[in-house]
C-alpha cells in the first residue's frame, strides 16, 4: 500500500532539510512523495495526506502562512489520522509555547497546534560550546548522542538549534519521550492526537550527506570548512535510521 508524504516547502522551509527529506524517501517505492505550500494546504493536499513533514527553517515565517484556517487543517489532519513529523523548527512550531534565543535575537509566544502540550526552549548553547544559534559559521552547530530508553546510541545527530521540550506539567501522560539529549532532558517526543500522532525532534535527522555537501560544505571556507566537514562525515548510509523507525518500524 503507498504512503502519501507531503513535506512543507514553503517560505520559512531550509532548502537543506526539504532536499534532504525528498532523498530520503527517494528510490522507495513504497512511498508517494510531494512538497506543498501554504496554498496546497488551504485546498486540502492533506485530505490525500498519511504524513505531513515540517522541516527545519524558521518558525515565524510558517505562522505568517498557516495561522488560522492552513494550522487548522494540519490539526484536522492529525486528529483524523494523520502522521505529522516536525523536525527543529518544525518542531517548535507544534508546541504550545515557544521560547527560542538566538546569538542576536529572539522569539517567543504560543503556538496554534499544540500537539505538545508544552514548551519548546532553544536554542541549547550547552551542546556547543555557550554558542546560541546563527545562520552564519559553524559554531552553533555540533554532532551530538542521545539517549534511548536509558541507553547512549551508537551514533551521533547533527543539532542546530532545536529545543528541548518541557511538558505543562510533569503528570502529563499525553506524550512518551523517545530520546534525550546528554542532560537527560527530552530531546524528541511523540504522541497521539485524536486517531493520529506526531514525532518532534530536536535534532535533525532527515540529514543527507550529498545534500550537506551541496547547500553547506561546497559554500564553506576558512575555519568553519573543517567542522563542516567532520559533520559531513558523520552522515554516513543509513543515518537518522533509529529515528525513522519511530515512524516506520522497517525503514
Amino acid at each position: 500500500m503507498e504512503v502519501s508524504v507531503s513535506i512543507y516547502s514553503d517560505r520559512g522551509a531550509s532548502e537543506l532539510g526539504t532536499a534532504s527529506l525528498e532523498m530520503v524517501f527517494e528510490g522507495k517505492s513504497q512511498f508517494y512523495v510531494k512538497k506543498v505550500r501554504a496554498d496546497d494546504i488551504l485546498n486540502g493536499v492533506l485530505d490525500k495526506t498519511d504524513i505531513f513533514i515540517m522541516p527545519g527553517g524558521a518558525d515565524l515565517p510558517y505562522c505568517e502562512r498557516l495561522n488560522g484556517k492552513g494550522n487548522e487543517k494540519i490539526r484536522k489532519f492529525v486528529e483524523r489520522g494523520g502522521t505529522y513529523i516536525g523536525i527543529c523548527a518544525g518542531a517548535y512550531y507544534a508546541c504550545r509555547r515557544i521560547r527560542f534565543k538566538g546569538r542576536d535575537y529572539s522569539v517567543t509566544g504560543d503556538r496554534e497546534l499544540g500537539f505538545f502540550e508544552g514548551t519548546a526552549k532553544g536554542s541549547l548553547p550547552f551542546l556547543t560550546d555557550g554558542n546560541y544559534y546563527s545562520d552564519n559559521g559553524a559554531e552553533s552547530k555540533a554532532m551530538i548522542p542521545l539517549k534511548f530508553r536509558e541507553k547512549i546510541y551508537d551514533g551521533y545527530f547533527y543539532y542546530h538549534g532545536g529545543p528541548v521540550f518541557i511538558p505543562d506539567s510533569v503528570a502529563d501522560s499525553g506524550h512518551k519521550v523517545i530520546a534525550r539529549y546528554t542532560d537527560n532532558t527530552p530531546a524528541i517526543v511523540k504522541g497521539k492526537i485524536g486517531k493520529g500522532s506526531y514525532l518532534l525532534s530536536g535534532v535533525h535527522f532527515e540529514i543527507q550527506a550529498e545534500v550537506y555537501r551541496k547547500y553547506i560544505l561546497g559554500k564553506s571556507e576558512g575555519k568553519d570548512r573543517e567542522k563542516e566537514e567532520a559533520i559531513c562525515n558523520y552522515l554516513e548510509d543509513g543515518y537518522g535510521s533509529r529515528i525513522w523507525k519511530e515512524v516506520f518500524p522497517t525503514f
